[in-house]
């Protein structure tokens, strides 16, 4: 199975960032889960990730206000970043990153549904 990076697919992107532009309050960071490519590890994730977001900050048109790096996840390979929105735009086109997911979801459980009981 080929992996994908979230630059492959740009309507789940899209989705994604005007996602997280939709959080966001003025002056606020909004925080994602930037999830890294299974072959973007042979560093650390953490190594990575502040590489990356190093990067990502000095690309023309990202946020004037500087991301926070937050909880790191080995395993998972991934990692919390406070930002603007507009700073998540450059760190997709990474192609060490696989997904970004806003932190902050709505619902992610099904609706409860009333169970009819037979006799």
């Amino acid at each position: 199975m080929a992996e994908t990076s979230s630059a492959d697919n740009p309507s789940d992107t899209r989705a994604v960032l005007k996602e997280l532009l939709a959080q966001s309050r003025p002056g606020m960071g909004v925080s994602a889960q930037v999830f890294l490519s299974d072959n973007a590890t042979s560093e650390s994730v953490s190594a990575v990730a502040k590489r990356l977001i190093e990067s990502a900050a000095k690309t023309p048109g990202s946020a004037a206000k500087k991301p926070v790096i937050g909880k790191v996840h080995e395993l998972a390979k991934s990692f919390s970043v406070t930002a603007e929105p507009e700073f998540f735009e450059s760190l997709t086109a990474k192609p060490e990153v696989k997904a970004i997911l806003p932190s902050k979801m709505d619902d992610v459980y099904p609706a409860p549904v009333k169970r009819v009981v037979a006799d």
